[in-house]
């Protein structure tokens, strides 16, 4: 192949200090429209501009009739050469990374108004409801659903129903909640990343944008810092899983989350409609957990602890 060489238009920030270390990276999976690379202690996706910002996601310009992995040849077992500057391939496809903007998720800032997002949480379930309580995955557990469908749904049913009598707890500085239904939820499920995986991660998303950071470092250290998450679910969901603990998700996960806490209808709508598209089931499962810590936030007797 002669030498091509790609734009890329933004880098999520955990994606960017990655590539601050060079070094060698390898493709450990390949999807229609994106990849992943293994930097060695990071994983990264790069993808078309299709690709929502997200904080581990490295968006490039690409010609609209092609492919960005079959028309690129992209496998996986390939080795790649990446830097802060680009990312190389031995024959000469180059990613030129030196002008693509840094991408970190817009937060509002101060404690949110328990009765304004109270109105905005209470629209996006009515549209859960009316809109997605078919679809695959856990959302219809968080709806309250009693009748499970699936092997996954039923797995999980026992510890989201403990997670939504005890996550209140976490957000109290005097408490001392039973981690065992979080780490349950590890690796539950199909895919790359597991329902339950998202679920959980779109719990620590929503805490960080509501200043109860402290509840979400407690709740990560469980899942991710006791090693947990490492022996029960995929390096790739884990590398999410890492980024939520930080309090990065999707853009659209972010998007919704701003539009929650000011209650703006039409927002809310569009968000919802661009995170359900994340993945087979992954956007709303993100929203599952987001719904569960926006709930328990509500919920708990006392103001969340401020990071």
């Amino acid at each position: 192949m002669p030498k091509t060489v790609l734009d890329a238009v933004s880098i999520g920030k955990l994606a960017a200090d990655a590539l601050d270390r060079s070094g060698e990276a390898l493709v450990i999976a390949r999807f229609e429209r994106s990849f992943y690379l293994d930097l060695g202690a990071s994983l990264i996706a790069i993808g078309d501009e299709s690709l929502h910002d997200g904080p581990l996601n490295v968006r490039v310009t690409i010609r609209s009739d092609l492919s960005p992995t079959t028309d690129l040849a992209i496998e996986t077992g390939q080795h790649w050469t990446a830097s802060a500057e680009r990312l190389e391939r031995h024959d000469g496809l180059e990613i030129d990374l030196r002008h693509a903007v840094i991408w970190r998720p817009e937060r509002l800032a101060g404690t949110p108004d328990r009765a304004c997002l109270k109105h905005g949480l209470h629209h996006l379930q009515t549209l859960l409801l009316e809109q997605h309580a078919g679809d695959d995955g856990l959302i219809r557990l968080v709806l309250d659903d009693e009748h499970p469908r699936s092997g996954t749904e039923r797995a999980a049913k026992p510890h989201i129903e403990a997670l939504k009598d005890d996550l209140p707890r976490w957000l109290l500085d005097d408490a001392r909640p039973d981690p065992r239904p979080a780490i349950q939820l590890l690796g539950l499920g199909p895919g790359l990343t597991p329902s339950g995986d998202d679920l959980l991660a779109g719990i620590l998303i929503a805490w960080h944008h509501l200043s109860a950071s402290a509840a979400a470092n407690r709740l990560s250290h469980h899942l991710i810092g006791t090693g947990e998450a490492c022996t029960r679910t995929t390096p790739i969901s884990l590398a999410h899983l890492e980024a939520a603990a930080r309090g990065y998700g999707a853009s659209p996960l972010h998007q919704l989350l701003n539009a929650l806490i000011v209650n703006r209808r039409l927002e809310i709508a569009d968000a919802l409609d661009a995170a359900a598209k994340i993945g087979h089931s992954s956007g709303l499962d993100a929203i599952a957990g987001m719904v569960l810590a926006m709930t328990a936030w509500l919920q708990a007797d006392k103001t969340p602890i401020m990071a």
